[in-house]
């Protein structure tokens, strides 16, 4: 069962219009796995392991969260939005996705 952050990370994968919504740590794991852009760095790597260990839970799904922003930080991905949503808030969380897809077109075109 996926264990739900208390922040939704919205992430622009660099092709146009498409983004990537992270609300949990197999979200994040996902996301490590299949659509990263970035280096493999070490960074990666750790959070990757830390993901795995909160999978099991071995670590807490913090610890995942922290390793997984830090990795997405040093690749310099973009960071749509990063905001703490009730992630049962079905309205919130397509609004926050419209206005993520607003700002990326915003972004793509300066």
């Amino acid at each position: 069962m996926a264990s739900r952050w208390s922040t939704t990370i919205i992430v622009d994968t660099g092709e146009a219009l498409d983004f990537s919504s992270i609300q949990s740590t197999e979200d994040a794991a996902h996301y490590l796995l299949d659509n990263w852009q970035g280096e493999r760095s070490s960074m990666y790597c750790a959070a990757i392991r830390l993901c795995a260990k909160a999978i099991r839970g071995e670590v807490t799904h913090e610890a995942a969260y922290i390793s997984f922003m830090a990795a997405v930080r040093e690749a310099n991905v973009s960071i749509v939005s990063n905001r703490s949503v009730d992630v049962d808030d079905h309205l919130t969380l397509e609004i926050q996705r419209s206005v993520a897809e607003d700002i990326l077109v915003e972004r793509r075109a300066l």
